[in-house]
């Protein structure tokens, strides 16, 4: 078909520079949104760098290094709130990098077999009980397992050196069974 006075060279530029203005202005929203998302993270007293990235199921995948916290969960916590707020539930993956070193692996690889038993038994205060069991001795700066509804926090510090693991519950299925215990959110950092 063809109009009498139309253009077809004018109408082609226009449909490639339209084209090329919508992916320019979908890319800097995204990096307009990272940085925002960055710089709002940053603000937490508990973060010391922010690496923001998509992964492949189309997930935002935010790594935070922590530095030494009173408290693990409510930091994590409230990370996780931003980023639900920011991003909606169910759209990211956090991750949380320590600064771990080998007193605080050793007495980690100690305690996670109690860890898992705790959780695989829903026997919370007999795991806090033989954790501290095991950590006591090993004159540690600090150390806390905090559980919440979620996930069960641990973190050891012994002088610069600091380990968080954030270990999701199991979540009972329909017929009252628990799913498999997996590792979520964890990350390390090099000393």
């Amino acid at each position: 078909m063809f109009l009498k006075g139309f253009r077809w060279p004018i109408a082609l530029i226009v449909t490639v520079l339209s084209v090329g203005v919508l992916f320019a202005v979908q890319g800097t929203g995204g990096w307009l949104m990272r940085g925002g998302l960055e710089d709002k993270l940053k603000t937490d007293p508990a973060v010391d760098s922010v690496k923001i990235d998509y992964g492949s199921q189309g997930k935002v995948v935010v790594s935070a290094r922590l530095s030494p916290v009173d408290d693990l969960s409510q930091a994590y916590q409230r990370l996780d709130r931003t980023l639900a707020d920011s991003l909606g539930d169910g759209a990211y993956l956090l991750k949380v990098e320590d600064r771990r070193g080998p007193a605080v692996e050793t007495v980690y690889e100690e305690i996670h077999y109690a860890l898992y038993e705790g959780m695989s038994t829903g026997r919370y205060d007999a795991m806090h009980r033989r954790i501290n069991e095991l950590v006591e001795p090993k004159r540690l700066d600090q150390w806390r397992v905090t559980v919440d509804q979620r996930h069960v926090f641990v973190q050891l510090r012994e002088g610069r050196n600091y380990l968080y693991e954030i270990l999701e519950r199991p979540r009972p299925g329909p017929d009252g069974s628990t799913s498999p215990v997996s590792e979520a959110g964890i990350g390390r950092l090099g000393q």
